[in-house]
């Protein structure tokens, strides 16, 4: 196989340093399923990796595996197949 450095460039990859906010790791995430955690004096360095569900998890945001019926928005009344079903009590 092919060594990591050749297929991800720590050069091109945003990365987030340990002073920083998470505010300013969700920003710089976009698309990235994570971010590397690099010392400011050693920029190479990595310290560690972020992602989006470690700063869910640091703000209380809790685990979800997808939208609830009352999040589906009035727009989609008209597909029967996505629309809430009723609540039985």
């Amino acid at each position: 196989g092919r060594p990591v450095g050749e297929v991800i460039s720590m050069e091109t990859l945003p990365r987030l340093y340990r002073d920083q906010s998470l505010d300013t790791a969700m920003k710089n995430l976009g698309t990235h399923p994570f971010l590397p955690v690099s010392s400011r004096r050693r920029p190479f360095r990595l310290i560690g990796t972020v992602s989006l569900e470690d700063i869910h998890r640091a703000y209380g945001v809790p685990e979800c595996d997808g939208p609830s019926p009352e999040a589906i928005p009035e727009s989609f009344a008209d597909f029967p197949e996505i629309r809430p079903s009723p609540n039985p009590g």
